[in-house]
């Protein structure tokens, strides 16, 4: 019974990674942005990072008192599609703190180039998938925009800036993952069943005795 209650535990919670994996992965400068929601899986190569937008804190308590912090940062990226009218969208990826200094490498190579300081760019392989971004987030996306003035127009905030953001997901360790797990509940089901039957079956027996007596 644990062995169910857990498995569907850890089912629930991991959810939606669980449905990201099972989606057919997309990649952000060839797919276009109407093929995107929030269960969409991503491999691709980010080469373009503008800025750092928002960081989170994670405490953790015990006994009221605080035994642990976790950062995560959130990162504007550009998306590039290949319509004809070379329109650029813009999603958030949120970002460990071990990750951080990869993607800040990737920021400082982005506006290198587009200062013309360089030719090349820098790159990082990104593999997990979109997720919408949380209300408190989404503002301070828009807000990043609107403080550098990137666009004359609010409405082209409400279609460029998407409220989703990428998060890094092991695909193949949470479709393996999801299999076990889906594996643990189909056995525990089955023995319970087994269980329930033997008990009914015993139950004719026991009247038998009674009436003999």
């Amino acid at each position: 019974y644990l062995a169910i209650f857990f498995a569907g535990v850890f089912f629930v919670i991991d959810f939606k990674n669980i449905v990201i994996a099972f989606n057919k992965p997309v990649d952000i400068y060839v797919d276009y942005p109407d093929d995107y929601n929030d269960v969409k899986a991503v491999k691709t190569e980010i080469d373009m990072i503008l800025d750092r937008f928002a960081t989170e804190e994670t405490t953790t308590e015990q006994n009221g008192a605080i035994t642990d912090r976790k950062y995560d940062y959130y990162y504007v990226v550009p998306v590039y599609t290949a319509d004809e009218e070379d329109d650029v969208y813009f999603v958030g990826v949120k970002v460990s703190s071990e990750d951080k200094k990869d993607y800040e490498k990737v920021c400082d190579a982005t506006w290198s180039y587009l200062y013309g300081e360089t030719d090349t760019l820098e790159t990082i392989e990104f593999e997990g998938g979109f997720k919408k971004m949380e209300d408190d987030c989404y503002k301070y996306f828009v807000e990043w925009f609107e403080d550098e003035e990137w666009f004359e127009d609010e409405d082209d905030i409400d279609k460029y800036v998407l409220p989703l953001v990428l998060e890094s997901v092991d695909l193949e360790a949470t479709k393996k993952g999801a299999f076990i797990l889906a594996g643990v509940i189909l056995v525990g089901i089955v023995i319970l069943v087994l269980c329930c039957r033997k008990g009914k079956d015993k139950e004719p027996e026991v009247e038998k005795y009674k009436r003999v007596i």
